[in-house]
């Protein structure tokens, strides 16, 4: 059945969901003998908000289809144990996201005298706490945990930091509620038989640390609809704030303190016209991914501490970010009037942080601190294979690649016979950043003019890509003993960037203005590292003292702006094929040993490993409808 609205005014469809999670977990133990203390907090959320429009024939003033998101988790815990013999506090604190946020115009037939909106959005703010302490006259341990995983990642061995707890919360979580003695409950006679009873129990029986593999989604799109209207938005955004906090402390004969942070966050936002005809006036298809309240997107911190005869302390602090941001359009997209523009853009200018801290002190003390975070960034703005484009003055397409990672590491140990430190600091940021129009697309502009805010020199058509995300990653390891000081600290800074701006095979562009195609590697850097690594390691013992540092900054990228085989560029204004890179490495790295026999090393290392590249393909035509082309202008 055909849905028919017809209205003077406006029509609006749109869902909203609003989350908010707030809980604090304490728990303590207290003994003249032992004692232990443990605890674990979960929250799972998999919403779904969705706001569309489908196969409808809709005449109205205006339309807007909008769903949005908000969801916000304070989740804290904390955990005491303190006794005489053996004090051992151990907590778990878990959140699993998986939501699916989604606005469309599916099908159907819109028309409408003023604006077409489609906008879906997410807005998160989350904060993680976990603190445990074990405080024991002959032992002392003190273990924290905090895990924040969304959409579909790989979370490796972190899970086997809370194997045994997870097990525990899971066999609670997916077992029967209710048994059959309930069923002869008088005041139940009649009204709950096996059968319901069944129903019961599997609506409350849930697999704790599984979506089921659903991931975590964005989406704002037009689909195999026509849509006539003054103008036409369609947009996704994801705004991100997300920090995830563990820290232990454990005293005691033997005191053993271990902090585990993981944040694995993965999702996508895609802003897309596909496969219908959209006539406007003007027309934005934008897709945003970023951090909010200038805020990094996604921070980790682990804190360790350990005192006792034998003190042992590790930290350890690992942030995984992956998104993708896309924007795109195919089908026939057409000008509607004087002075139409068309808008492409998909910008992810996403941060991650990670840091982890560790001491140890004892007569034998030995610390470990790991600070890991890797960004994994997807972005693309592109026009479809087969697409039209008509009779707009000004068509651009941007890809945006922003923000960065940091990790930093701290480790101490402090030994009165003997200490042992290791610091490892790893950041890793690596991006594919594509604006690319289609094998067979034709695209037909007219004028001259600002081809959109990112660039404004005046193409009718402009494709650009650009990448100006930085990485930087430092380490300090300090390690004292009045026998035997040994110290490590390693530090690795690397990025890796794919990045291309291209017109495919067999495209004809025809119009009065120019056309650029752009790719640009760190055009924003100025004089700043792009990617930095700073090693710093002491170590001293009055006997012995051995201590090691190394620095690693590492650019591996490709920027190409190219052009395909076959293509007709039909355009009274300037044609350029442009590829600019700009790297910028630098890696320092300091020792000091002091000892009765010292050994020491400091390694600095910096590298680039680049390929820059503008190109133009076989059999080029120069002219389309009558107009006579520029000379091509290229530049790497």
């Amino acid at each position: 059945m055909t849905t028919n609205v017809g209205v003077d005014g406006d029509v609006e469809v749109s869902s909203h969901t609003d989350t908010r999670f707030i809980n604090t977990v304490v728990s303590g133990a207290f003994a003249g003998g032992s004692a232990i203390a443990g605890m674990a907090q979960y929250q799972q959320i998999a919403n779904t908000t969705q706001a569309g429009i489908v196969d409808a024939t809709v005449a109205a003033g205006a339309v807007d289809v909008s769903a949005l998101e908000e969801l916000e988790i304070k989740a804290s815990s904390g955990i005491v144990a303190g006794g005489l013999g053996t004090g051992v506090g151990a907590a778990a604190n878990i959140t699993l996201l998986g939501s699916k946020v989604a606005a469309t115009i599916s099908g159907g037939k819109i028309s409408s005298g003023g604006a077409v909106n489609v906008d879906a959005a997410s807005i998160r703010d989350i904060e993680m706490t976990t603190a445990t302490a074990g405080i024991g006259m002959s032992t002392g341990i003190g273990g924290a945990a905090s895990v924040l995983l969304s959409g579909i990642g790989d979370i490796g061995d972190v899970l086997g930091e809370v194997s045994g707890t997870k097990g525990e919360a899971d066999s609670l979580a997916s077992s029967q509620k209710l048994d059959a003695s309930v069923t002869g409950d008088a005041s139940l006679a009649g009204k709950l038989d096996s059968s319901h009873l069944t129903r019961l129990n599997c609506a409350t029986s849930n697999s704790l640390l599984t979506l089921g593999g659903k991931q975590d989604q964005v989406i704002a799109a037009i689909k195999d609809a026509r849509v006539d209207a003054s103008s036409v938005d369609v947009n996704a955004e994801t705004r991100l704030k997300a920090s995830n906090t563990a820290g232990a402390i454990a005293a005691g004969g033997l005191g053993a303190g271990g902090a585990v942070a993981y944040s694995g966050l993965f999702g996508q936002t895609s802003a897309a016209i596909e496969n219908g005809v959209v006539n406007a006036g003007s027309i934005e298809v934008a897709a945003k991914s970023g951090g909010s309240s200038g805020q990094p997107s996604s921070s980790v911190e682990a804190f360790a501490g350990a005192a006792g005869l034998v003190g042992l302390g590790a930290a350890v602090a690992w942030n995984d970010l992956g998104q993708t941001t896309t924007a795109s359009v195919s089908g026939s997209v057409n000008a509607i009037g004087q002075g139409a523009s068309l808008n492409v853009s998909a910008s992810d200018q996403n941060t991650a942080r990670v840091d982890a801290t560790g001491a140890a002190a004892g007569a034998l003390a030995a610390g470990a601190v790991i600070a890991h975070v890797s960004r994994n960034a997807t972005v693309s703005a592109t026009v479809g294979a087969n697409t039209t484009l008509g009779g707009f003055d000004q068509v651009a397409l941007n890809a945006l690649h922003g923000g960065g990672v940091n990790a930093s590491g701290i480790g101490a140990a402090g030994g009165l016979a003997a200490a042992l430190n290791a610091v490892v600091v790893l950041a890793r940021d690596n991006s594919a950043v594509n604006a690319d129009v289609g094998d067979g697309a034709s695209i037909i502009t007219n004028g001259s003019g600002d081809a959109g805010d990112a660039q404004g020199d005046g193409s009718s058509l402009n494709v650009a890509a650009s990448s100006d995300a930085t990485v930087r990653a430092t380490g300090l390891g300090v390690t004292v003993s009045a026998g035997a000081a040994v110290g490590a600290v390693v530090v690795d800074a690397q990025a890796q960037t794919a990045l291309q701006a291209s017109l495919g095979n067999r495209v004809n562009v025809s119009g009065d203005g120019d056309v650029s195609i752009t790719a640009t590697r760190g055009g924003a850097l100025a004089n700043d590292d792009g990617v930095f690594a700073k090693a710093t390691a002491g170590a001293g013992g009055i006997y012995f003292a051995a201590n090691a540092a190394s620095a690693t900054a590492g650019d591996t990228s490709t920027t190409f702006a190219k052009v395909g085989d076959d293509v007709v560029i039909g355009s009274r204004g300037d044609f350029s094929v442009v590829a600019n890179s700009t790297t910028r490495q630098k890696a320092e790295s300091t020792g000091i040993t002091v000892g009765g026999l010292a050994l020491g090393a400091a390694l600095a290392n910096a590298s680039s490993d680049t390929r820059t590249a503008a190109t133009i393909g076989n059999n080029i035509g120069g002219t389309t409808a009558g107009i006579a082309a520029a000379t091509p202008k290229m530049m790497g």
